[in-house]
């Protein structure tokens, strides 16, 4: 079984006005206020029914930047089109991969569980904590 503990908006975003109500902040593909063309969302703070993930963060981020980009010189920019990626130990020096956008109207579905997911979550961890928290892996 896995529980999830309830997420809650930000109180600061309520107080801004910028939010739906209840503390998200509500975005187009671009991850641009609904209403607000200049103000972008990415993140927890982000409305979409995504996992609270840093690397959807990072991904929405790029969106984001990218976006703001086009705008300004008048081009077009790519939407956000998530994905989750994630690894995790599961014990007994065995761990589980999953790269999946299935949920999202991709078709990449793909789970790995043994010893090589455990060995990538332990070099990770080890590079996080080497390289003090910045992770070059941002595409």
């Amino acid at each position: 079984m896995i529980w999830i503990p309830p997420y809650h908006g930000s109180q600061l975003a309520r107080r801004s006005g910028l939010d739906d109500g209840w503390g998200w902040i509500p975005t187009d593909k671009y991850c641009r206020h609904e209403k607000w063309s200049n103000v972008y969302a990415v993140g927890d703070i982000n409305r979409s029914a995504l996992p609270k993930l840093g690397h959807i963060a990072m991904l929405q981020a790029k969106v984001a930047v990218h976006a703001l980009w086009a705008a300004m010189h008048h081009k077009s920019a790519q939407p956000f089109t998530p994905f989750v990626l994630h690894v995790i130990w599961t014990g007994h020096g065995r761990g589980l991969f999953t790269l999946s956008d299935i949920l999202y109207g991709g078709k990449r579905d793909w789970v790995y569980f043994g010893a090589p997911a455990s060995l990538a979550k332990t070099a990770f961890n080890a590079s996080y904590r080497f390289f003090s928290g910045w992770m070059p892996i941002m595409p």
